[in-house]
């Protein structure tokens, strides 16, 4: 009896060499689909791809001089006051997984889909906190040019009030206080944002505030539906729920994921920012790769970055604190 010819599902087109080439392409393409399903601010940021070195310069500019021309008088040029922002790359961010032959041959599901979403995850995650921790932190920064502001932080205590009315209220007056202040600093009116966590999310939603109205009533200039359970904006900012806007003290912990961004974030409800107010640097996008380890009888799979956060804009980085 002859032998069948097989289909080698994962060999390309059929040629010979590595049964396995496509099966590895599946993979990293999992990884790719979970990564972009759950970032949410990589998009918010001014992204500086970069093919060597260690960091990529932002440079920034201040505001123009004029002044009435005298009859006769030679043109010779204002000043411009210039600054740059030096954002440098983290280091190679890694999230790796060991899968046993043994264990795969035995397993009555599959599990290859699942890692690539959790190493997707990962990475997106810890990429949306070095955001928002460097989002706040120029909250707290100085000016990068002479005439232009510094970072913005408005207190309120009763962001921590237990009484879900008097804290929306302290919410939607944040929102007003911080279109104002982004409108002072000349900051675009396109692309604003403020990062919240779910639960200020859903107060927003459904509380009434102390004037019998809610966060997506007209009179509040809010958008939003209780159908969907979704507020879309206030004041011209849109709003972001988020689980990862830290509101914690963040330490620096050397190899860890806040080896390069850190803060104190305590008492921290909200975030208010612009696009492009924080810049990356991407030496290396998301690359996948799977390793057969014949010592150990497994495949190791491995998915990694080298990317940079910095703040660009302090002028246009607002934080909501309640102490």
């Amino acid at each position: 009896m002859a032998a069948a010819v097989p289909n080698r599902l994962g060999e390309v087109n059929n040629l010979g060499g590595a049964v396995d080439a496509l099966f590895l392409k599946m993979y990293a393409g999992m990884v790719l689909e979970a990564f972009a399903r759950k970032n949410q601010f990589e998009a918010r940021a001014f992204v500086k791809n970069i093919t060597a070195g260690k960091s990529a310069s932002f440079p920034a500019l201040g505001r123009a001089s004029g002044g009435y021309h005298t009859p006769g008088a030679e043109l010779t040029g204002g000043a411009l006051n210039h600054n740059e922002i030096v954002i440098s790359t983290d280091g190679q961010y890694v999230s790796d997984l060991f899968i046993s032959e043994w264990d795969e041959l035995v397993n009555h599901f599959e599990t290859r889909s699942k890692y690539a979403s959790e190493q997707g995850k990962k990475l997106a995650t810890v990429l949306d906190i070095h955001y928002l921790i460097e989002l706040y932190n120029g909250s707290q920064a100085s000016a990068t040019v002479a005439d232009l502001d510094a970072g913005t932080t408005v207190t309120d205590g009763d962001l921590a009030s237990a009484t879900d009315t008097t804290k929306v209220q302290a919410l939607v007056d944040f929102f007003r206080v911080s279109a104002q202040t982004l409108d002072e600093h000349d900051a675009p009116e396109d692309g604003r944002f403020c990062v919240l966590k779910p639960q200020e999310y859903y107060l927003l939603v459904n509380t009434a505030q102390t004037n019998g109205l809610s966060a997506i009533h007209a009179d509040v200039r809010g958008e939003g539906s209780l159908a969907s359970g979704q507020v879309l904006r206030i004041d011209g900012i849109d709003i972001v729920k988020s689980n990862n806007l830290p509101q914690s003290n963040i330490a620096q912990t050397s190899g860890g994921d806040y080896d390069h961004h850190f803060a104190n974030m305590t008492n921290v409800t909200a975030l208010v920012g612009v696009q492009d107010c924080v810049g990356i640097t991407n030496l290396q996008g998301i690359k996948l790769t799977a390793h057969d380890d014949p010592r150990r009888l497994g495949e190791l799979l491995i998915a990694r970055m080298v990317k940079g956060v910095g703040y660009l804009r302090p002028e246009c980085c607002i934080a909501a604190k309640s102490a």
